[in-house]
């Protein structure tokens, strides 16, 4: 009979070594299941001590073991209890983290869809574009070409914002300083003045705003910018500067400082009575952004312009429909 019971507990201990190598093993492979691992092992571990304490026993060798082995069995059950907890949490911890990976993938795929579209919204400017370009290659009228080009670069500041969208990792917001940048150097190249006739200088404050907010921005700079171009002239020697600059004011609200040094407006010439559409595109997309505009004409043009974010004011828009 005690050969039967050393022969048993010979296996369980052998069995129990054998099960502990393995834990290990799962351990190393998943770390997710270091927890219940340690408790499992120590489970396992006081069998294996039982085990030897009742073969040394049987066999005569050593009965000093059996004493503790009381001890031992009252640690299997807590051990255990501990286990099974540590499996529970460690399997809600792997679904929150497949549900975390199943939601990153799901946002990788809504930011590749946002980046395609962006990228097709690009293409489709520049083509609109293209085309506009081979249409004033065949005017042979002044006014008509000139109107071409400036619906050119009216559409190419729009274009800015979409490269910039298709081309950034953050999608939060854009970066308004690197559009109008974009949109100055356009606008250089386009109307092509003379070297060092004319500076622009943008200071670089890392505002952002939404899309919606950003193309009508960069509309205005474009506006801006071609109004210095067409009808600021350089006097010999002088250099006509622009500074632009963007500044969060409270909230949502935002200002764009532009100013130069050129001749100046006219006393007559204001936002509301423009002969131009320019400054008049500009009224109505402040109107647009519930703004408004102070102009300085003082040691050239200054303007002011205070504005709200187009997203928020979208949503005042809801919340005054509602209520």
């Amino acid at each position: 009979m005690s050969s039967l019971i050393i022969a048993l507990n010979m296996i369980g201990a052998c069995t129990g070594a054998v099960g502990v190598i393995m834990i290990i093993r799962t351990v190393k492979k998943e770390v997710l299941f270091w927890q219940s691992g340690i408790f499992l092992s120590i489970s396992v571990l006081i069998v294996i001590f039982v085990a030897v304490a009742n073969v040394l026993e049987y066999s005569g060798i050593n009965p000093s073991l059996d004493r503790y082995e009381e001890y031992f069995e009252l640690l299997v059950i807590p051990s255990m209890i501990i286990f099974f907890y540590s499996v529970v949490t460690e399997n809600e911890l792997q679904a929150r983290r497949k549900n975390e990976e199943h939601l990153k993938t799901l946002l990788d795929e809504r930011t590749l869809f946002i980046r395609e579209l962006h990228h097709r919204i690009k293409n489709n400017l520049q083509i609109i574009m293209s085309m506009l370009n081979l249409q004033m290659g065949t005017v042979n009228d002044a006014g008509v070409e000139s109107a071409l080009g400036t619906a050119i670069n009216r559409i190419g500041a729009m274009g800015f914002v979409e490269n910039y969208m298709y081309n950034t990792d953050n999608l939060s917001g854009i970066n308004l300083e690197s559009c109008f940048s974009e949109v100055a150097e356009s606008l250089i190249e386009y109307f092509s003045p003379e070297p060092g006739a004319y500076s622009i200088n943008i200071s670089k404050t890392g505002i952002r705003r939404d899309i919606d907010t950003a193309v009508y921005c960069c509309i205005i700079i474009n506006e801006l910018i071609s109004n210095v171009f067409k009808y600021a002239s350089v006097d010999s020697g002088k250099t006509v500067k622009m500074d632009i600059t963007v500044s969060d004011i409270d909230g949502d609200e935002f200002m764009i400082n532009f100013s130069d040094n050129g001749p100046g407006l006219d006393a007559d010439i204001s936002i509301e009575s423009s002969p131009g559409i320019g400054l008049s595109l500009v009224g109505v997309i402040v109107n647009q952004l519930a703004g408004t505009v102070e102009i300085g004409r003082e040691s050239g043009t200054a303007y002011k312009i205070l504005m709200h974010s187009k997203k928020n004011e979208d949503d005042r828009w809801k919340r005054d429909l509602i209520t």
